[in-house]
């Protein structure tokens, strides 16, 4: 891929330009199996070079089910779920409020960031917005201005469009309210993305785009039953997976293209092509512009390891059978001689050499019949790693159909219509 190529890739997938093209790896994303089965399918049916593709099991981009943040950003999850329940809290901190209790006020809000990411319920904007507000109109009142900054701006990161709550005083912390209003709008966006799962994602207690620009700064995120904060930085680039791992290699090809190709680009770099391949069925994806189709799947040769097991296995067994039978063959000629040298001067040494004798004539037999048991095995797994390097796939073009053939180096047609 060219330079040009690499920037069509991070401006349609929101990653940074690294200004410099690599050789082009096609990723090869497998759902269970062996990645040398992986690799030889996508090889033989695509026509692709095997050294080009890099294998990626489906479950390392899963990893496990867990959130997880990829490129900027720093992600903060639950360590436990928080049994609290935010609007119970909420109105406990307005009654108290109310009566100017503000040691009563903190005590209700009391870790208001766990009780908002990993309560049993999950807050609406509205309901979080009013908490963070309230939270920092208390610390402003006792004049912790840092912490009425911090509060006032989740709040604002929560919604960004909402102007300060005239219900309470001006000096109750409109100034440290309308700087961090002024913070978010000038600070340079951070972009973010985000891999759909079975669950609904929220930022900020409204839906999460797949794709999308946010101030910097601290934000809620939920998922189902749990979430946390994601921390991002003026103008950084993250992508936010979380993914189901109940979800399939065909869900993710037909439903998630693009969702995987942000992914791969940002875990393992920009990448020219995507094939995703399960024991029956192949798609095929350019991650410039993500989408799948289905590769037609050819009858192929022996699998690759079956194919490496008789070449290997057979090699072994018969340099071993062989190895076998040359010792015992020694062990028998030596036998013979040292009989003969002391024949007539010591006639037990020939005694004491007729044991070992007959036991390497015994296992002579079977140690040269495994030789060429293994020499038949290893020939049959070079015939097929040799049949699978003359094999090709063409596709003809007959009037508008595809016509798909099998050939050989010779170029001669395979038996069977077409």
């Amino acid at each position: 891929m060219n330079k040009a190529g690499l920037l069509v890739l991070s401006l349609a997938l929101g990653l940074p330009d690294t200004g410099q093209a690599g050789p082009a790896v096609h990723a090869v994303v497998y759902e269970g199996g062996d990645e040398d089965d992986a690799i030889d399918r996508v090889a033989w049916n695509a026509q692709v070079p095997e050294a080009d593709l890099q294998p990626v099991p489906l479950d390392s981009l899963l990893d496990g089910g867990e959130a997880r943040v990829l490129g900027g950003g720093t992600w903060h999850p639950c360590a436990e779920p928080s049994t609290r329940t935010l609007s119970e809290a909420l109105a406990e901190a307005r009654r108290a409020w109310m009566y100017a209790r503000l040691d009563e006020v903190h005590a209700a809000l009391e870790g208001l960031e766990d009780v908002l990411a990993c309560g049993p319920e999950s807050p609406t904007r509205e309901t979080a917005w009013d908490a963070l507000v309230l939270l920092g109109v208390a610390r402003t009142a006792q004049e912790d201005t840092r912490g009425a900054y911090e509060a006032f701006l989740r709040a604002v990161l929560v919604d960004p469009g909402r102007p300060w709550d005239a219900s309470y005083a001006p000096q109750h912390g409109e100034a440290g309210f309308d700087t961090a209003v002024a913070v978010a709008r000038t600070e340079a966006p951070a972009t973010l993305s985000l891999v759909p799962t079975a669950d609904v994602v929220t930022l900020g207690g409204r839906p999460g785009a797949l794709h999308q620009e946010l101030p910097p700064g601290l934000h809620l995120v939920r998922v189902g039953d749990t979430g946390g904060w994601l921390d991002l930085g003026p103008g950084e680039q993250s992508v936010l997976v979380v993914p189901d791992p109940e979800v399939d290699l065909a869900t993710w090809a037909e439903h998630r293209p693009e969702a995987l190709a942000r992914v791969l680009a940002t875990d393992h770099g920009p990448m020219e092509t995507v094939y995703l391949t399960a024991t029956d069925a192949i798609w095929r994806g350019e991650v410039a512009a993500p989408s799948f189709q289905d590769l037609q799947v050819l009858p192929q040769p022996r699998s690759l390891v079956l194919r490496r097991s008789l070449l290997g296995g057979g090699a072994a067994i018969a340099v071993g059978g062989g190895a076998v039978a040359g010792v015992m063959t020694y062990k028998a000629w030596r036998a013979v001689r040292e009989c003969d040298d002391a024949r007539g001067s010591d006639p037990e040494v020939c005694e004491a050499y007729e044991s070992p004798y007959d036991s390497a004539l015994r296992v002579r037999p079977w140690a040269w019949s495994a030789a060429a048991v293994g020499t038949a095995l290893g020939a049959s797994g070079l015939f097929l790693e040799l049949q699978a390097g003359r094999r090709g796939r063409v596709v003809l073009a007959a009037n508008g159909p595809q016509v798909v053939a099998t050939v050989t180096l010779d170029d001669h047609l395979s038996d069977g219509p077409l």
